[in-house]
C-alpha cells in the first residue's frame, strides 16, 4: 500500500509520514476527553515518550523510504529483522530473561520470512529487482536501520508499559511530536501535494487507520507482554499479507513459500504458548505460597 501510493500517488514520504502522525493525536483526542486523562507525568516519564516519539518517526522515514527504494519482498525481509534487535535490546536494556528457545524461535522468524518474500536478492535477479531500479544499498540500510529503530522503540514502550500509562496518551503524544517533526521536513523539502482521487486517497486513508489501531494494540500488549514475544509475533504479519495477496492477486506458491509461512506461524504459536504456561505457572506458584502462610 505504501509503494502503490509513493509511486503513482505524486505524495513524498515525508507528507505520508505527517497524514500518519497527525491522525494519531486526531484519533487519540476525543479518547483522552472522554475519559479526562491527565498530563501530569513526571520528567523522566516525558522524556521517554519523547524520545520514543523521535524514534518512531525517524524510523517510519526509513521505512517509507525503503518501500520506495527497494522491492516490497526485500524491504520486509530486512525489516523483519527486527526481533533479533529486539532480543538484544531486552537484554541489555530491561534485563529480560531470552531464553535460548526464545531466541531460536526469533532465528526461525527471519527465515521464515525470507522464504516466504523471496527477495531477489537472494534467490536470483540479484543484479535487478522487479522493478528494474536494482538493489540500492541505501535503501538496505536504511531498512536496517528502521528494523534496530524499530526494536529500540518496542523496549522503550515496553517501559512505558510498566508504569501504567493510558495507551491514548502515549499514542497522542507520538502523534503530536511525530506530526509537527514531520510537517516541519516536508515544508522544508518542499513536499506538500493534493493526493490524487480515487484509489490513492483511499490508500493514504488505509495507512492511517491500520497504522493507528495496530500502535494501540502493541502499545496494549507490550504492558503485559515482554518485549521480546511481542516482536517475534509482530512478524506474524507477513503471515497474514501472503494469505491477502494469494486472494486477490496470482501469487506463485512453491514449496519455500508454505515451509515459510510454517516457520512464522509455529514461531508465533509457540511463543504464545510459552507465554501461557509461564504466566500460569507463576500463578500456580503464587498460589501455592500464599497457601502455605496462611497455613
Amino acid at each position: 500500500m505504501i509503494k502503490l501510493v509513493a509511486s503513482y500517488g505524486s505524495v513524498t514520504a515525508t507528507q505520508l509520514v505527517f497524514f500518519r502522525f497527525a491522525a494519531f493525536a486526531l484519533f487519540a483526542a476525543p479518547c483522552l476527553l472522554f475519559h479526562r486523562v491527565s498530563f501530569r507525568l513526571s520528567r523522566q516519564t516525558w522524556a521517554v515518550i519523547v524520545f520514543r516519539s523521535l524514534l518512531g518517526l525517524v524510523a517510519t522515514y526509513f521505512i517509507f523510504y525503503a518501500f520506495q527504494w527497494l522491492e516490497v519482498s526485500t524491504a520486509k525481509s530486512l525489516l523483519h529483522s527486527s526481533p533479533l534487535f529486539t532480543g538484544v535490546f531486552a537484554c541489555l536494556c530491561l534485563q529480560e530473561r531470552c531464553t535460548r528457545f526464545v531466541a531460536i524461535l526469533s532465528c526461525i522468524t527471519v527465515v521464515g520470512v525470507v522464504l516466504v518474500t523471496q527477495p531477489s536478492a537472494i534467490f536470483g535477479d540479484a543484479l535487478l529487482g522487479a522493478d528494474d531500479r536494482g538493489i540500492s544499498i541505501a535503501g538496505s540500510l536504511m531498512a536496517l536501520s528502521a528494523a534496530a529503530l524499530m526494536a529500540m522503540c518496542v523496549v522503550l514502550q515496553r517501559v512505558l508499559g510498566k508504569g501504567s500509562i493510558h495507551p491514548q496518551l502515549v499514542v497522542f503524544i507520538m502523534g503530536s511530536v511525530g506530526g509537527i517533526g514531520s510537517a516541519l521536513m516536508t515544508t522544508l523539502l518542499g513536499g506538500w501535494s493534493i493526493p490524487k482521487c480515487g484509489a490513492v486517497r483511499l490508500f493514504i486513508l488505509g495507512i492511517v487507520f491500520t497504522g493507528y489501531f495496530s500502535m494501540v494494540f502493541l502499545i496494549l500488549a507490550l504492558e503485559t507482554e515482554n518485549a521480546a514475544y511481542v516482536s517475534v509475533l509482530l512478524s506474524a504479519d507477513v503471515f497474514f499479507t501472503f494469505f491477502l495477496e494469494l486472494a486477490v492477486s496470482t501469487v506463485e506458491v512453491n514449496w519455500m513459500t508454505i515451509f515459510g509461512a510454517l516457520c512464522i506461524v509455529g514461531s508465533s504459536i509457540a511463543i504464545t504458548l510459552t507465554s501461557y504456561f509461564s504466566k500460569k505457572k507463576n500463578q500456580d506458584s503464587r498460589g501455592t505460597n500464599m497457601e502455605s502462610r496462611t497455613t
